[in-house]
């Protein structure tokens, strides 16, 4: 097994890519489409999407970070599977 350790990462997008990008990573979009990540992959995310957002002034700005996004995940991937 490999293992990488990424200290600094830079990607240059625009800001029209930014703000897109956020579109799917504010708490709703997670929520409604997290059910593809990993299970820890999904915190990671709410937390790039927010800082995202701060910088293009994005809603995602507003993830709330307490809020249990995996919990949220299983039962919406629950009620659409019932």
């Amino acid at each position: 097994m490999q293992h990488v350790k990424i200290e600094t990462i830079t990607v240059t997008i625009t800001r029209e890519e930014a703000y897109a990008l956020c579109n799917k990573l504010d708490d709703e979009a997670l929520v409604t489409h997290g059910g593809y990540c990993e299970f820890d992959q999904i915190r990671l995310l709410q937390i790039i999407g927010k800082e995202i957002g701060e910088l293009v002034g994005h809603r995602a700005a507003e993830n709330d970070l307490t809020l249990d996004v995996q919990k949220a995940v299983y039962s919406a991937n629950k009620e659409k599977h019932e």
